[in-house]
């Protein structure tokens, strides 16, 4: 490992060293007594007394790195060689036990225990999700500040801090490189951060707080080696990741790419999860996509609600539902109000029950985030979209003229006639010929509903009676909606004065 000359300075710091360091860099990993016949090398500490350095007379010893010097005000030369390398078999024994912490598959809170020695101040380590990874140990509740003690308690800090450092500060923060302060004004503390990267995505933080008087340069430079660390462990846990636990798999399924469904049920069996369960998949989408916290929804939703399991997927979060454990109503009742609160509306498959069909209703889902409202807190069944789904997919691929001609006949009439007939025709067929049913939809009366059916009769020759014939002109109808983007249900037509007179006659 490479330390730096501040480092040495803070281990020095008890015989009182004049520092005199410009460049300083973590490039030193031995150290040699100085003498004037052997060769400068970048990578060592040279050590020596005054006078070995220059013409002097002064009584002390120098610790010297490049352009970089350590002045110690003592001539005891022994005595300061034994305490540098002390220090230099002190950070190496912490290198050795970190490296093979890591070979060994260790989680990321092993790396900071035994760092705690080393970083004697607060440190903690969040994932993309903001969720906690692992947090110094000696620090107990109340001895940092309350957003410690939520992270402590929780796992992570409250959603609604959450959502504002994500709208005010992540998108310039979480893209820096290195390690860089953070200002109070953001956390209760001042605190120096380092982000995680995989393959050019931020995938982590970490956070070394400052809790009194400003911290040393050495201090600052053992926490970035305590980063290397921590980058050496997302890396491998990542590529371990990959390979072998659900997430991947889940991820393979919703592309309906090569999955070992075997392996996907067995993953899933461990969660008290059975082959046979009914299931359906729900995706989520967030309003603001610039500000989206999707993988710590996916944290929330996994630690809250055992029946479901939650990954990002095409910047979506996808929550595979166990309906045996509990219904689909009960399921909408939990999720909504995070769903509200977080700025997202939820899209739901029908429901299903073999793992390979993942991916045939991940696009019910997506069909469905493309034809909802897509309000806040709401979610939408695949099944209310279906028809007009599958109309547009008529639509897209029969080119001739399907619409019936006694619905282009009324649109025409009622074009150069000013009348509604076309609409009561739908709203007629819509409600199965029920005749106070139709009436309530249009919002008129008994009567005025029975004379503008017999004018349709009239005007149209087509039989109403024949099932075919209905089925035609409502299918008709889905598909003038498609094209004019709007809703016959949703119009109110007026009553006219024709209609109110022939109402008022019949009423006498």
């Amino acid at each position: 490992m490479y330390l730096s000359m501040w480092i040495f300075a803070d281990w020095l710091k008890d015989y009182h060293p004049v520092i005199h360091i410009k460049d300083n860099s973590l490039t030193i990993d031995t150290i040699r007594l100085f003498s004037e016949n052997t060769p400068m090398n970048h990578h060592t500490l040279y050590i020596g007394k005054a006078k070995d350095f220059f013409d002097s007379s002064e009584n002390c010893v120098f610790c010297a790195h490049q352009n970089d010097q350590i002045i110690l005000p003592t001539d005891d030369i022994g005595e300061i060689l034994n305490k540098v390398l002390e220090a230099i078999d002190f950070y190496s024994r912490w290198n050795s036990e970190i490296l093979e912490l890591i070979s060994g598959g260790c989680m990321i809170e092993d790396i900071l225990k035994h760092s705690e020695q080393i970083l004697k101040e607060p440190v903690f380590v969040l994932d993309s999700g903001q969720r906690l990874l692992a947090m110094s140990s000696q620090f107990d509740k109340g001895q940092v500040d309350t957003y410690w003690d939520e992270l402590r308690e929780y796992g992570s800090t409250n959603l609604d801090f959450i959502l504002y450092f994500n709208q005010t500060y992540a998108k310039k923060l979480f893209q820096k490189h290195g390690i860089y302060l953070v200002e109070e004004k953001i956390l209760p503390h001042k605190a120096y951060c380092y982000n995680f990267f995989l393959k050019g995505v931020w995938i982590g933080v970490t956070n070394l707080l400052v809790l009194n008087s400003a911290l040393s340069q050495g201090t600052i430079d053992l926490f970035s080696i305590f980063c290397h660390y921590a980058d050496m462990w997302f890396e491998s846990h990542s590529q371990q990741q990959s390979l072998l636990f659900l997430d991947s798999l889940f991820h393979f399924a919703l592309s309906d790419q090569k999955c070992d469904y075997e392996y996907f049920s067995h993953h899933l069996n461990l969660l008290n999860w059975q082959n046979d369960d009914p299931k359906v998949l729900i995706t989520m989408a967030n309003l603001s996509q610039e500000y989206n916290i999707h993988t710590h929804l996916c944290h929330t939703i996994n630690d809250l609600f055992p029946y479901a399991y939650a990954i990002t997927h095409n910047n979506y979060v996808c929550a595979l539902c166990n309906l045996r454990q509990k219904n689909l109503n009960a399921i909408f009742q939990d999720f909504t109000p995070w769903l509200k609160k977080s700025g997202y509306y939820g899209c739901c498959s029908s429901s299903f029950q073999k793992l390979y069909l993942l991916s045939e209703h991940f696009k019910q889902a997506e069909i469905t985030a493309r034809l909802c409202p897509g309000e806040a807190g709401k979610i939408y069944n695949f099944q209310n979209y279906m028809v007009r789904y599958g109309f547009s997919v008529m639509k897209q691929h029969i080119h001739t003229n399907l619409i019936h001609p006694a619905v282009t006949q009324l649109l025409e009439y009622d074009t150069q006639n000013h009348t509604y007939f076309s609409h009561t025709l739908y709203m007629y067929i819509r409600y199965e010929r029920s005749q106070s049913h139709t009436a309530a939809a249009l919002n008129v009366h008994r009567n005025t509903l029975t004379y503008r059916l017999n004018r349709l009769r009239e005007l149209i020759s087509c039989d109403l009676d024949i099932p075919e014939v209905r089925l035609h002109i409502l299918v008709s109808y889905e598909l003038l909606k498609l094209e004019e983007g709007k809703s016959h249900e949703s119009s109110r037509a007026p009553v006219l004065k024709e209609e109110q007179e022939h109402c008022s006659l019949r009423s006498q």
